[in-house]
């Protein structure tokens, strides 16, 4: 009897060694993944060229309302069949009639939460369900009505650059639409720059996600220390019996 638990004992061992190992493993290739996804991160930076918008890949996007708000007639999601090069999702922003800044607009946050009043640069790639869709962008929160850029979008993938001029401390690209329809964005980039440089994700993204995979192993480390325990609770009441 003594030997038939002390094989139950060296056979659930092995399987919490392996359960261990694949955890370790899985840890391993994570941090290996993230110092990679940063190194390309720094390196996809130039001069000027720090990409300010949060979450501008929408790897991770399971909290929309923390990247992206629609307001009134405009509605927002993340849209993973229209993606930009077949490999970009893309935030699908639906109006049911044309916008207005400040009631019926949808905007993308930045990471910074107060920045300074200085010019920038904003690209994206981005396409409309139709080629007379005008969509009008600025920055900054309430309802500013000056320093407005229009832009008309067609119904292919296009990258559109300009130079929005904050009138305000800013935190927010605010977008809408000039009549009911929808339109795509997709790899926005906001920078303190001259020119638009090549798309490339903010550093806080990466750490962001790295932060993120962490509770989640940390998750899985408490339910199987709550598996062991369970496990070995049973063994000593099987052993007294």
């Amino acid at each position: 009897y003594a030997q038939g638990i002390a094989n139950d004992l060296s056979s659930y061992k092995k399987t919490v060694s392996s359960q261990f190992e694949q955890t370790n493993n899985s840890i391993t290739a994570a941090v290996t993944s993230s110092k990679e996804y940063t190194n390309n991160a720094i390196s996809g930076i130039q001069i000027g060229g720090r990409n300010l918008m949060k979450l501008s890949g929408l790897v991770d996007v399971s909290n929309l309302e923390n990247i992206s708000v629609g307001r009134g007639n405009h509605k927002v999601s993340i849209d993973t069949a229209n993606k930009y090069q077949d490999k970009y999702s893309s935030l699908k922003v639906v109006a049911s009639g044309a916008g207005t800044s400040g009631a019926n607009d949808a905007y993308w946050y930045t990471w910074d939460k107060n920045l300074e009043k200085k010019e920038f640069i904003f690209s994206f790639f981005g396409k409309a369900s139709s080629n007379d869709i005008v969509l009008s962008l600025r920055n900054g929160g309430g309802s500013v009505s000056t320093h407005i850029v229009t832009l008309t979008l067609t119904t292919s993938w296009k990258r559109y650059v300009v130079k929005l001029n904050p009138q305000t401390n800013w935190n927010v690209i605010v977008f809408w639409l000039n009549k009911a329809g929808t339109v795509w964005i997709a790899l926005p980039k906001a920078e303190f720059s001259t020119k638009a440089t090549d798309w490339s994700p903010a550093p806080e993204d990466s750490e962001n996600a790295l932060t993120e995979y962490k509770k989640e192993v940390t998750s899985q480390f408490s339910v199987l220390e709550g598996e062991i325990n369970s496990k070995v609770s049973s063994t000593e009441i099987t052993t007294i019996k």
